[in-house]
């Protein structure tokens, strides 16, 4: 199944890793490019974009709780997935390979399946990539690597825009406008009418 050819009127984004490595806050971030959420629990937010929910599921892992099949089934019922660990933890990464061959499995070894892969960056002044886990999962897996600076809404807005427009496709790219003169939009309110979320 590609995902970019069929309209949804639902995205499910499964968020995972560790606990305390930076998923929630990464979420808090989101809602300051899209705005407040509709749902706000500890698990789950959800926005409507373009008459499209999306639900972001947050889901904290172990190396031992990888294999729990109520984790499992949620994985089999999400459509897009953020593997996220925590750059000064090097520990914090062991977890993803587990993860990202469950839901391989799960998903049926599908080709097109969007899977970004964030090293989240909270002490470091400076983005300097990983280098070794970067070329893992970008040779290795050939998946998508991108880090994330705590409180960077830019790079919070790359990834969201990306990922939205790999699970849905040019409906989600950016419309491209004749320019007219007018006042200056910040850049959280040009992402906003690009992908017109309310």
């Amino acid at each position: 199944m590609n995902l970019s050819y069929a309209p949804k009127s639902a995205l499910h984004v499964m968020v995972v890793g560790k606990a305390g490595i930076g998923k929630r806050s990464f979420l808090s971030q989101l809602q300051d490019v899209w705005g407040e959420s509709q749902m706000s629990f500890e698990n789950e937010y959800k926005w409507t974009i373009k008459d499209c929910e999306v639900i972001f599921h947050i889901a904290d892992v172990t190396q031992d709780s990888v294999s729990d099949r109520g984790l499992q089934k949620k994985i089999g019922a999400c459509d897009a997935f953020i593997l996220m660990h925590l750059v000064e933890d090097k520990e914090s990464f062991k977890v993803l390979p587990l993860i990202k061959d469950i839901i391989l499995k799960e998903k049926h070894m599908e080709t097109d399946l969007p899977i970004f892969v964030v090293g989240h960056r909270v002490d470091c002044k400076e983005l300097v990539t990983e280098s070794k886990i970067a070329s893992v999962v970008v040779w290795d897996w050939l998946m998508n690597y991108r880090e994330l600076f705590e409180n960077n809404l830019e790079h919070v807005m790359k990834l969201s825009g990306d990922m939205m427009t790999k699970c849905l496709g040019n409906l989600y790219a950016p419309i491209i406008e004749e320019p007219t003169p007018k006042k200056k939009q910040s850049i959280l309110k040009r992402f906003r009418r690009i992908f017109r979320i309310r």
